[in-house]
């Protein structure tokens, strides 16, 4: 798991690199509300090399519009380029009539949230290819009932001081999580609270909290009132299949984890998941 501790880390990165002003191609400051600025901030960082910054003053942006990434949508321009999005007391989100992702990050792409709420993507909240490093974010209020995580990763992703909660996949066709990891993940200093998952068929596997496929790293994380429930009837899956579930050839390791998975996860074995520490 040496590479999950580097990639913890990319969070803080950006910001050495970007106070050398000489290494930053850009910084954007947004007006509190401009969500038309935001997007047309992201595309101007697509469109050119090098790292940029973009600045959003506090307050509520409110994502109208909708941009095709393959077959899923997203309700800001998926992100190609390296790109930093701060913030201080900021809100994104999605009022779309279609169902679609607030963030995509396409292969080439490197984002870094600092600061942040994502809230009310119809799709979930990130779709992300490339690297994506999540640091002081709240990600609450999502919703998806065909994606199959809230937060789906398919390359690098790193969670530090982040939030979880509220969030919803509702009634999944396919293997699903809160998080469904199918790259590397390494997630600290994190909570998950009141998240659902349910299911349309009985022979799919749901995790609360996180379905890995790839290699994850979970420390420090706190687990409050999340649930996994099966289709009709409903009912609670039993054990650390509510928070946690290995398939394929998946790597999972849970260290200091706290809150309602103490009580089942030592009652409890997957394939390949390494000993928790308490």
């Amino acid at each position: 798991m040496k590479n999950l501790m580097v990639l913890v880390c990319l969070s803080t990165c950006i910001a050495s690199h970007a106070a050398d002003s000489a290494a930053v191609n850009a910084v954007f400051t947004i007006a509190a509300g401009d969500s038309d600025g935001l997007a047309e901030a992201i595309e101007h960082s697509n469109a050119t090399p090098g790292a940029d910054i973009i600045e959003l003053a506090p307050g509520l942006y409110t994502l109208k519009q909708t941009y095709a990434t393959g077959e899923r949508r997203s309700a800001l321009p998926p992100v190609r380029g390296e790109l930093l999005i701060r913030g201080r007391s900021v809100e994104l989100r999605a009022y779309s009539k279609s169902p679609a992702s607030l963030l995509h990050v396409e292969r080439t792409g490197n984002l870094h949230l600092h600061g942040l709420t994502l809230a009310e993507g119809g799709d979930g909240a990130l779709l992300n290819f490339g690297k994506a490093s999540l640091r002081g974010v709240s990600i609450v209020d999502q919703s998806t009932r065909s994606a199959e995580g809230i937060l789906a990763n398919y390359g690098e992703l790193s969670l530090d001081r982040c939030e979880l909660s509220y969030n919803t996949v509702g009634n999944a066709v396919q293997n699903a999580g809160t998080i469904i990891n199918f790259g590397l993940a390494g997630i600290r200093n994190t909570q998950f609270r009141g998240n659902l998952v349910s299911r349309r068929f009985e022979t799919l596997a749901l995790a609360s909290v996180i379905m890995n496929y790839g290699q994850a790293e979970l420390r420090d994380v706190t687990l409050f009132d999340n649930q996994a429930l099966s289709g009709l009837p409903t009912f609670r899956l039993s054990g650390l299949a509510q928070a946690f579930v290995n398939k394929g050839q998946g790597q999972l390791s849970l260290h200091n984890v706290s809150g309602e998975a103490a009580l089942n996860l030592n009652g409890s074995t997957f394939d390949r998941v390494n000993k928790p520490h308490f």
